[in-house]
């Protein structure tokens, strides 16, 4: 899975908006958006502010959208 880390080493800064993968799950397959939100017990949001109960294995940066 190359450009994707693994959340055990290390999370995105908080805030930060990333594409969040959980590897090994069979219902909610695929990637999503979320954040993290700086809470111990339940570290991650998605990106419109919702609980994500999800707890992703791997997250990846989201690249820059094009300006033209």
């Amino acid at each position: 899975m190359s450009g994707w880390i693994k959340c055990s080493d290390r999370l995105p800064p908080i805030r930060q908006k990333v594409l969040a993968y959980r590897l090994g799950k069979k219902t909610n397959d695929g990637p999503f958006f979320a954040m993290t939100c700086g809470n111990e017990h339940r570290p991650w949001r998605y990106i419109d502010g919702d609980r994500c109960d999800i707890t992703p294995t791997h997250w990846y940066e989201i690249p820059v959208p094009p300006i033209e």
